[in-house]
């Protein structure tokens, strides 16, 4: 059995993209996503929720409002709260990638592995520079068994960020599932020269190592 990584990458803050997102919305509700900016910042959950709801219960327009709560939503695994903010900050013009990742991660979380494909696969239109996206897109491919398609991703997400351990980890673990053992304990030791506390890597070379007839490896 390969130990598949299953690991996501929540993006942004609170409200990265806030101020992007505001179109002169009411002072009132700014101060309020501002406040549980700094509640969510300070780990107090349940005040950044109170005042992101009074937020746009003042202006309940504002797609930063709505992104910043599906934040504090997926903390608390709150799936389908968190997927239907996100959805409603992406209906109302919330830019760039993050929103995409982070309802992606909801979905996973929610084992809706198509829908968070699709939103990874936006994401990566939206923003091709983040090797955070791929590597989460080659996890949902990992999840849909779809092995060559995720070494590309995690392959792409290498070249964009060489020191990547966990897309090592990941790959190797592809190449695994399709008996490429070779290549699977190649990407293994790469991920361990970069973090030798790599729990994926080493379990699973481990268990390539024993098939061999080889002890652990240190």
């Amino acid at each position: 059995m390969v130990g598949i990584v299953t690991c996501v990458s929540v993006v942004g803050g609170a409200s990265d993209g806030a101020e992007a997102a505001e179109r002169g919305w009411a002072p009132g509700a700014r101060k309020f996503i501002q406040r549980g900016d700094n509640e969510a910042a300070a780990g107090n959950l349940p005040a950044a929720l109170d005042d992101y709801s009074l937020a746009l219960a003042i202006e309940p327009r504002d797609p930063s409002a709505y992104y910043a709560r599906g934040n504090v939503y997926l903390a608390r695994r709150e799936l389908p709260s968190a997927i239907a903010d996100y959805s409603a900050a992406i209906a109302r013009g919330f830019p760039g990638s993050a929103v995409f990742v982070n309802r992606g991660i909801a979905y996973a979380q929610n084992d809706e592995w198509q829908l968070a494909l699709d939103d990874f696969s936006e994401a990566t239109s939206r923003n091709p520079s983040d090797a955070g996206i791929y590597y989460n897109r080659g996890l949902m491919y990992v999840r849909r068994k779809t092995y060559g398609a995720a070494i590309a991703d995690f392959s792409t997400a290498i070249a964009l960020q060489p020191r990547h351990a966990e897309a090592f980890a990941a790959r190797g673990a592809a190449h695994q599932a399709l008996a490429d053992n070779t290549e699977a304990m190649a990407d293994y030791y790469r991920a361990l020269a970069i973090d030798p506390k790599n729990r994926n890597a080493s379990t699973n070379l481990n268990m390539l190592l024993g098939l061999f007839g080889f002890g652990p490896s240190r």
